[in-house]
């Protein structure tokens, strides 16, 4: 996979981020009294999700992009997923296992996208009825691992709890 490549996927991937949190939201969540956290195997598993809906232009449709985040606490370890499901585009998919102090969550992330697949860190903040994801652009590091080039220098995109399915 050549660097320009991985380089254009994540410039795009941030702008079309920024983009989302600006358009108007469809809201899937359930009233946060209304949804406990699932056990699993005596642990948690918390679900958020944003879909986002901008006109089409054509017959008065409806895009909608879906954006999911699952995650499962085993103590202060963490694992899940975080797939980018865009209407009509490719997708990127992702897995990842990482580490939660209060509400800051650090992992790296197994990421599929156009063909490609790469390793990448994943920032995010957990409340009971958010997840704040961040993004920026990353460079890849002599771990091969994609990085953010400058933490103090990215967007969010906030999903909403929902329940696990």
């Amino acid at each position: 996979m050549s660097n320009i490549k991985i380089i254009v996927f994540t410039a795009i991937c941030t702008i079309v981020f920024g983009a989302c949190k600006n358009s108007k939201e469809q809201n899937n969540s359930v009233p946060q009294d209304k949804q406990p956290a699932k056990t699993v195997l005596g642990n948690t598993k918390q679900c958020y999700l944003n879909v986002t809906e901008a006109a089409a232009g054509h017959n008065n449709e409806s895009i909608r992009d879906s954006i999911i985040f699952e995650i499962e606490h085993y103590g202060d370890s963490v694992k899940g997923i975080f797939n980018w499901k865009p209407y009509e585009k490719d997708k990127k998919l992702s897995s990842f296992k990482g580490v939660l102090k209060d509400t800051i969550g650090t992992a790296i992330a197994n990421s599929k996208a156009e063909g490609m697949e790469y390793k990448e860190e994943l920032d995010f903040i957990l409340k009971d009825s958010t997840v704040t994801i961040f993004y920026g652009e990353k460079v890849e590091k002599s771990n091969g691992i994609w990085s953010y080039k400058d933490k103090n220098n990215t967007s969010v995109q906030v999903l909403k709890r929902v329940d696990c399915f």
